[in-house]
C-alpha cells in the first residue's frame, strides 16, 4: 500500500503503519516473536504483527494452535 501525498511516495512503515504478516512456524523470525510474546506477554515493538486468520477469533490462540500443529505433525513425521 503506497500513498501520494504532495507527490512524495510513501510506504507503510513511513507512515507509522506496519504492514502485517501471515504467521509461518517455518520462519525463525516469527517464532522468535512468538516466543516473546509467550515469555513476556507483550509483542517484540509493541504491536502484533501477524494479520488473524480466519478461522480463528484471537492471534495468541491462533498462534498457540499453529505452532502446536506444526510441531506435532513434523514430530510425528520423523517417527
Amino acid at each position: 500500500m503506497l500513498k501520494i501525498i504532495n507527490g512524495y511516495r510513501l510506504g507503510p512503515t513511513t507512515l507509522g503503519i506496519a504492514p502485517k504478516r501471515q504467521f509461518d512456524p517455518r520462519k525463525l523470525q516469527d517464532l522468535l516473536e512468538y516466543k516473546h510474546f509467550v515469555t513476556k506477554g507483550t509483542w517484540k515493538h509493541g504491536v502484533c504483527p501477524f494479520q488473524l486468520q480466519w478461522p480463528y477469533l484471537a492471534v495468541p490462540n491462533m498462534l498457540h494452535e499453529m505452532v502446536a500443529k506444526y510441531y506435532v505433525t513434523k514430530e510425528l513425521k520423523l517417527k
